[in-house]
């Protein structure tokens, strides 16, 4: 548990836990329907695809945006922005007609999406302390994936008792009261970081440094974002593909991701709070293990729903882990710098721009090459971000002494 008298400090991390689950809810329930929209509008799933890989590369493009404005505009009218702009966009997907159309309104979704996360780093990190934003970066990546079991659970549900469209009703309604939430409670922050010297003068925070070891890094998070997101959204169509399971069942598969993730989070964070507190070192071991997952995975991709379930969410929560430390944790290495919304963002883009390329690719891959060569091609990513990481080891030790 954090130890903190700070209850402010506890009230704000809910408080963006809170809204980072409404995001999520907003974000995931496409993904999560995508399979019974197929079925119910006879839309190609290639086709459809398109609409996430939309909502990624607007959402990686938005974070660049987003990290720059989150330093300059309070982060309770950028997220309160975000927030209204997807609850619209929810609520028109279901009288879409094409997969045009849905391709149009969730990319624009996926803008809305980016104006979440960058200013609330810069939230966090103006408010908290060190360790409260470490534990707050936990809770809201918590909160993330507690919205993902959500979503997972309740879809094959109100697709039963509605239809896939009710997916986006219901999550549009969650939308507005977030929203209202986040008006009410959110407070304001000092957006004129200052700092005094010795002579009791004030001076301006300077930006952060950037060296090569950053441009390793973002690669790295690539790699991430492509095991992270690709799997999570196509693991329940790989599953109904190789083992010919109703849709309602093999999106429930997916309720095992966020599960693991949740394990993984916990697992990492301690790791790297009392063990690996090199960053690098610590995204090292974890992209390891999802390396053994993929390689497994790739011998065992047909033999098994459960194990291959089970290894798809070893894989996945194991890229969240990843997530957490370069995308959550390291951006809290820049806190005493005046940019730290936009590294947030940079780095965060880095892991949609990922996204994009796997939601695209990995059905396209499917279709011409097998599930079974797909799943080598994780394989192959896995040992890409894994080795970036072992690389970038020994170069964030002399980077850090610049931070």
């Amino acid at each position: 548990m954090l130890k903190t008298e700070n209850k402010s400090a506890w009230a704000l991390i809910f408080l963006c836990s809170f809204m980072y689950f409404i995001s999520y809810v907003t974000r995931t329930n496409y993904g999560a329907a995508v399979l019974e929209i197929s079925t119910a509008t006879g839309l190609e799933r290639t086709s459809l695809a398109a609409a996430l890989t939309g909502s990624f590369i607007a959402y990686g493009i938005g974070q660049l945006l987003s990290g720059y404005l989150g330093d300059k505009i309070q982060p309770k009218f950028l997220i309160a922005g975000g927030i209204t702009l997807t609850v619209l966009m929810n609520f028109v997907i279901p009288f879409c007609a094409t997969s045009t159309q849905m391709t149009i309104f969730w990319t624009i979704n996926g803008l809305a999406q980016s104006f979440m996360w960058p200013p609330a780093v810069k939230m966090l990190a103006v408010k908290l302390n060190q360790a409260e934003y470490q534990k707050g970066t936990q809770l809201v990546n918590w909160a993330a994936q507690i919205a993902t079991i959500f979503i997972y659970l309740v879809t094959p549900l109100i697709i039963t008792l509605l239809n896939w469209k009710g997916v986006f009703y219901v999550s549009s309604v969650l939308g507005v009261i977030g929203l209202a939430v986040w008006l009410i409670k959110c407070p304001l922050i000092d957006l004129n970081q200052v700092k005094v010297n010795n002579s009791g003068e004030k001076q301006k925070v300077n930006k952060a440094p950037f060296g090569v070891v950053l441009v390793l890094v973002m690669i790295a998070i690539v790699c991430m974002g492509m095991l992270r997101d690709g799997i999570t959204t196509w693991m329940p169509t790989y599953i109904a593909d190789t083992y010919n399971l109703s849709n309602e069942i093999s999106i429930l598969t997916g309720v095992l991701l966020p599960i693991f993730a949740l394990v993984c989070y916990t697992i990492v964070s301690y790791l790297y709070k009392n063990k690996l507190k090199n960053p690098l070192t610590c995204a090292f071991a974890v992209f390891a293990v999802g390396l053994l997952s993929a390689g497994l995975l790739s011998l065992f991709a047909s033999s098994s729903p459960v194990i291959s379930v089970l290894l798809s969410a070893l894989l996945t929560g194991s890229m969240y882990g990843v997530n957490l430390i370069l995308v959550c944790m390291v951006p809290g290495c820049f806190k005493k710098f005046s940019n730290v919304s936009f590294i947030s963002g940079l780095l965060n883009c880095c892991t949609y721009v990922g996204s994009a390329v796997s939601t695209y690719c990995f059905p396209l891959l499917a279709t011409h090459i097998s599930w079974s060569g797909t799943i080598f091609v994780w394989f192959i990513i896995a040992l890409v971000g894994s080795a970036l990481c072992l690389i970038s080891v020994p170069l964030w030790n002399k980077f850090k002494e610049k931070l």
